[in-house]
């Protein structure tokens, strides 16, 4: 119809499970993928339907990490801040405002859900800001684990869950 090839040999290699799912749990459920990237190719990625934008971006990533190039995203429908997928600047400044970068980050390796704030979709990052405290975040994020049925082994031993005080760094003091 359009006359560009159709590539049907990267998929999705996993089941992330995302239908009715909140933010962190999407998060914690990231999409992997399989296939050969032509270096060098253009991609345009179509997803059915776009919510925080996690797969597209993961699907972006592992294409453009295999040296493909993605000129085009779209979807057939999308949630609130969904047609922003990659993070803004003015978002990462405000999360690395509020909590730091080094401790954000340091959650989103710990939990698996990126490996720097840049790797985060708009949605993910206007969905760590609208908690108070990093100690808050880390919280959610680790109940979302346990919701999701993941062991102990996985996840993080979290400070003021055992009885011990989070630090000011962690988020423990006011902000």
């Amino acid at each position: 119809m359009t006359g560009l090839p159709l590539e049907e040999g990267i998929g999705q290699s996993n089941v992330s499970g995302h239908t009715n799912k909140g933010t962190f749990e999407r998060l914690l459920s990231r999409a992997n993928f399989t296939g050969k990237v032509e270096p060098g190719q253009k991609y345009i990625i179509v997803d059915d339907a776009i919510s925080s934008g996690g797969t597209i971006s993961e699907l972006r990533h592992y294409v453009e990490n295999n040296g493909g190039k993605v000129v085009a995203v779209t979807g057939l429908t999308d949630g609130k801040y969904a047609t922003r997928i990659p993070i803004r600047p003015e978002t990462i400044k405000a999360i690395e405002g509020r909590f730091g970068r080094e401790q954000t980050e340091k959650i989103l390796q710990d939990f698996d859900i990126a490996g720097n704030l840049e790797a985060l979709t708009e949605r993910g990052g206007r969905h760590i800001l609208s908690y108070p405290r990093l100690n808050d975040l880390r919280v959610r994020i680790h109940d979302a684990g346990y919701e999701r049925g993941r062991s102990a082994v996985e996840r993080p031993v979290l400070p003021g869950r055992t009885g011990e005080a989070p630090s000011e760094a962690e988020g423990g003091g006011a902000k």
